[in-house]
């Protein structure tokens, strides 16, 4: 009812880990709404391709998910502040800031 859309630069990510794929959203999806930040973050079960978790965000226009140790959810908004969150249940776990000029990518190695 509210026509939620995936928005951002970069807003997904696949943490196998954790069997969660993720995806930044906002309401009030429209023509050209695609680069909107987060409004909300929600992790699909990769098995049953069911939602299963949604949370507030931090304006996020690009997530990533670790690749190894602890399964973890970092965002970044146009402010320059990135957020974490714990990727098995996505509780928000503090900010960082600042990042560099305009981040609309977080990559991890």
């Amino acid at each position: 009812k509210q026509n939620w859309r995936p928005g951002g630069y970069g807003p997904l990510s696949i943490n196998a880990q954790a069997g969660l794929i993720y995806l930044t959203v906002h309401p009030k999806g429209k023509e050209g709404s695609h680069k909107s930040p987060a409004q909300e973050i929600w992790a699909f079960d990769l098995k049953t391709k069911k939602l299963v978790k949604r949370t507030p965000a931090h304006g996020e226009v690009t997530i990533a998910s670790t690749r190894s140790g602890p399964p973890m959810l970092v965002g970044a908004n146009g402010d320059r502040h990135a957020f974490t969150y714990d990727a098995t249940n996505l509780k928000f776990i503090r900010s960082i800031t600042p990042l560099g000029e305009m981040p609309v990518q977080v990559e991890m190695q």
